[in-house]
């Protein structure tokens, strides 16, 4: 994987396996404190506590399609790499999982495609993502609980509803990031 928005992808299917029907992701620019902080939580089953150390090993998976686990691990490495900490905090209500870089870090990867990786979830009507994306105090949030409200009984998924969708958020997005 070339950027963080193919493993935040990843980190969402996994959530999405746990049968999360809330998954929030936040992105935290702090370029004052030369930091990157990336949070993806969901109210899915959680992982067992007897797992959680496994769960970032390569050769560990909950699929019966394959007898390797590479995103947590990756993912993992990737934060490391990066002068970074990584912690998973899990319960049977869910699971966080948080990193902490250092945001001049020759080895930080890129943010890449966040808003595809957003709207790739989006298209999965049975979840409600909440995205929030910062900048220093700069902030914007894509709440589909919110969004849904607002569309009644018009799906998010209508395609003129999503390409309206994708122009506002991107619109949003590139105005907390040319504030850096």
């Amino acid at each position: 994987m070339t950027d963080f928005s193919l493993y935040i992808l990843d980190l969402a299917q996994n959530c999405i396996r746990a049968k999360a029907t809330q998954i929030d992701i936040t992105i935290h620019e702090m370029i004052n404190n030369n930091k990157l902080f990336i949070e993806i939580a969901d109210n899915g089953c959680g992982i067992p506590k007897d797992k959680v150390s496994s769960v970032t090993s390569p050769f560990y998976t909950t699929r019966t399609t394959r007898k390797v686990g590479l995103g947590l691990s990756l993912f993992k490495e990737m934060v490391t790499s990066a002068n970074g900490e990584f912690k998973i905090i899990t319960n049977q209500y869910g699971t966080t999982i948080r990193a902490l870089m250092q945001y001049d870090h020759v080895d930080l990867m890129d943010i890449g495609n966040i808003e595809e990786t957003i709207f790739c979830l989006v298209l999965n009507e049975e979840i409600n993502i909440c995205f929030e994306y910062l900048v220093d105090d700069s902030r914007f949030v894509f709440d589909t609980v919110e969004i849904k409200k607002v569309l009644n009984d018009i799906k998010i998924t209508e395609p003129t509803i999503m390409d309206w969708l994708k122009k506002q958020f991107l619109k949003e997005l590139n105005i907390v990031r040319r504030k850096k």
